[in-house]
């Protein structure tokens, strides 16, 4: 370094750039090294790494968001563009499976060739979506919120006649019908985007009719009887009734109005219903294996009635049905005559 020192004075003292060694010369000394420094700097980073860095070689980031995995590979190794695939970390519910939904750096960026691309891609599969056990008996729009929430999709809409207005009465999911909350706490796990159909209460229908009678019928009749009128049958079980098994013993509302009792089973005021409206039915069974339990005589005399007025019903219809025979036996034996 002295050596190149003393050479640089030698010079300078050559060619009289320096004359004297006062103080003065000593600042025009520095002065003349920091300059060299700094020319020597400057032309360091201005030419001499960028080229050997290949500075000025880049390339604007293209935008690869939306594609295909299968069109993304294809169209990054024309551009000779390195990248990295993340299919785990995160996922895009809005987005499709197999398509790139973010990329770092972003597209409109340049950066060096040998800049690699990170590249966010959904999975083939998405997770399962857990139903929630809020919805049966829920109202319709807080319904509509919570299943696209969950990143699932509205499907067919049905309007039924129910009591409650605007209620979700029954949901179906891949065909499979739920109508209770209690089903949908077994952990009910269904697909990404998976369409669910509603069954929604529209309030109880204008038209009034005859409650139907439904004791004597089995479970399976009665509730092909009440499909039929747009009614809701609430099954329960009489554990102590002798009758056949899945029998219908007595019902509420009952088919005659409590208390209108005439001689004539025909001239009872009948109960009228709505579509929509519940009949409360029990069934005759102990298939729960239930102990038998003492009757209560209000039920046992309101079991009878049922009973009573339905064989009363019967007879009534059979005694018309020989009369009306015998009538028309009597008008051809006339017309014989």
């Amino acid at each position: 370094m002295q050596r190149i020192w003393d050479k640089m004075m030698d010079f300078f003292h050559q060619y009289n750039f320096i004359k004297g060694n006062s103080i003065v010369d000593i600042f025009v000394h520095i002065g003349l090294v920091l300059s060299l420094c700094v020319i020597g700097i400057m032309l360091l980073f201005m030419s001499f790494l960028p080229a050997w860095t290949h500075h000025r070689d880049t390339i604007t980031v293209p935008n690869v968001i939306g594609m295909k995995l299968t069109d993304l590979k294809r169209f990054l190794n024309s551009k000779s563009l390195d990248y990295e695939i993340d299919s785990v970390s995160t996922i895009s519910y809005k987005d499709n499976a197999l398509t790139a939904f973010a990329q770092v750096p972003e597209a409109g960026l340049r950066v060096k060739q040998s800049r690699k691309i990170r590249i966010s891609v959904n999975p083939n599969v998405f997770p399962k979506v857990k139903l929630t056990s809020e919805i049966i008996g829920a109202p319709f729009t807080d319904v509509v919120n919570t299943i696209k929430n969950l990143r699932l999709e509205i499907g067919r809409i049905q309007y039924k006649p129910y009591k409650g207005k605007n209620v979700v009465l029954e949901i179906t999911v891949n065909g499979k019908k739920y109508t209770s909350n209690k089903e949908l706490t077994t952990d009910v796990y269904v697909a990404h985007k998976s369409k669910i159909d509603l069954l929604v209460a529209d309030g109880l229908g204008d038209i009034e009719f005859d409650v139907p009678s439904l004791v004597g019928m089995t479970l399976e009749e009665a509730e092909m009887v009440a499909k039929g009128q747009d009614l809701i049958i609430e099954k329960n079980y009489d554990y102590n009734s002798n009758a056949p098994l899945g029998t219908i013993t007595r019902q509420s509302p009952t088919y005659y109005v409590a208390g209108n009792r005439v001689k004539d089973v025909r001239s009872r005021e009948v109960n009228k219903v709505r579509p929509g409206e519940m009949i409360d039915v029990w069934v005759a069974g102990n298939e729960g294996g239930r102990p038998r339990k003492k009757f209560d005589s209000a039920d046992f005399l309101e079991q009878n009635d049922n009973i009573k007025d339905a064989e009363e019903m019967k007879k009534a219809a059979i005694k018309n049905a020989e009369q009306e025979g015998r009538k028309i036996e009597k008008n051809k034996k006339n017309k014989n005559e």
